[in-house]
């Protein structure tokens, strides 16, 4: 069985964390019984920042150079300002 409901069932049944999805999924539920979405904290989100504040239990910190206790610079950035980089 490949229906929504199915698919919860099998991947929620343990899960204890909110659930996101897409605001724009939000009439979807309807086709998922009661008995599977009960206990879930299902949360709507709309943006990906209300993704990040769910996701990341804190703030980023700046990377710190241990010896001199200074944030972290780029070197030999001159010139970089427009340009893409890539790994």
């Amino acid at each position: 069985d490949g229906t929504i409901a199915h698919v919860w069932d099998n991947k929620l049944h343990n899960w204890d964390g909110p659930v996101l999805i897409p605001e724009g999924n939000v009439g979807d539920l309807k086709e998922i019984p009661e008995k599977i979405t009960k206990d879930l904290q299902i949360k709507p989100v709309k943006w990906i920042d209300e993704v990040f504040k769910v996701v990341f239990t804190e703030e980023p910190k700046p990377w710190v150079d241990e010896k001199t206790a200074e944030p972290k610079v780029r070197k030999n950035l001159k010139n970089k300002k427009n340009k893409l980089e890539t790994h």
